[in-house]
């Protein structure tokens, strides 16, 4: 086609890749036919100058840096596990990554804020507060005073709360006053937010469990090889600064982050680039 040689392996592949039967003379002609479309439309796209489309040199550089990378730095690594040795020290290094993360829940009362009535609320808070530190029914005293429907049916008992793990539901300072109880009936409250006060009694704790070493030996290969592939790579990017070198514009660099920050304006604006 033109100066272009469509070869019988092209016209293999593009009857693999189209699910025809290669043992049918009718699909390999229909995937002669479709690997010549292809190549026209290749040809046509690039008589109109498509191959120098800001987009399509930006796709072109990232596949030549991905088969790079695949050549350069992930085949090298096809081979490298990381010794028995080296896997038990990271471990040992790093105890405090691998653990279960402390959990707990309890009753929950939310008394709701509204313009004018905060007086109110704190006074019912302190009178809910009193109640729920001696009742040994905490649901009862969540179904008397909770302000929040679903703490009314459930006599809110809330699900665990998990350190590290931000609450879908309750603000910060809720979760961080259940995890930071430690016996079982211990309270604290009442905690504000803009729009509620909260009291909250432990019901249970799980504290936080160091996990087996074998439980986690594979992700710490992962690690591992993601730690060896980033040195490989750095190394690599090293060498060739000699060959391409490398300047960097401090000014300009200082300022795209002065530009960047905000009320800095747009470029052109105030606090822009001129």
């Amino acid at each position: 086609m033109g100066n272009e040689v469509i070869t019988a392996e092209s016209v293999r592949q593009t009857v693999a890749r189209n699910g025809y039967n290669i043992f049918d003379e009718a699909s390999v002609k229909k995937g002669v036919e479709d690997a010549v479309q292809f190549e026209l439309l290749a040809a046509e796209a690039k008589k109109i100058g498509l191959d120098q489309d800001p987009a399509v040199v930006k796709q072109i550089k990232e596949l030549l840096v991905q088969r790079l990378l695949a050549e350069k730095v992930d085949k090298p690594l096809a081979g490298y596990r990381a010794a028995p040795e080296e896997v038990q020290a990271y471990f040992e290094a790093h105890t405090n990554q691998f653990r279960r993360a402390a959990m707990a829940r309890g009753t929950i009362i939310t008394l709701l804020i509204n313009q004018g009535n905060e007086a109110e609320a704190r006074s019912k808070a302190a009178m809910a507060l009193q109640e729920l530190k001696t009742s040994l029914k905490p649901e009862a005293v969540a179904r008397a005073y909770s302000e929040d429907p679903s703490e009314k049916m459930n006599g809110g008992l809330s699900n665990f709360f998990v350190e590290g793990d931000p609450s879908r539901r309750y603000p910060q300072a809720v979760s961080d006053a259940m995890l930071g109880l430690k016996s079982r009936g211990e309270v604290a409250g009442p905690i504000a937010s803009p729009r509620a006060l909260y009291l909250v009694k432990l019901v249970e704790r799980r504290e936080a469990q160091p996990m087996p070493f074998e439980q986690v030996k594979a992700e710490i290969h992962k690690r591992l090889h993601r730690v060896r592939r980033e040195k490989l790579l750095a190394e690599y990017c090293e060498g060739l600064k000699k060959e391409f070198p490398v300047t960097v514009n401090e000014a300009e660099l200082k300022a795209a982050v002065e530009r960047s920050k905000p009320g800095a304006g747009p470029p052109g604006g105030p606090g822009g680039m001129p």
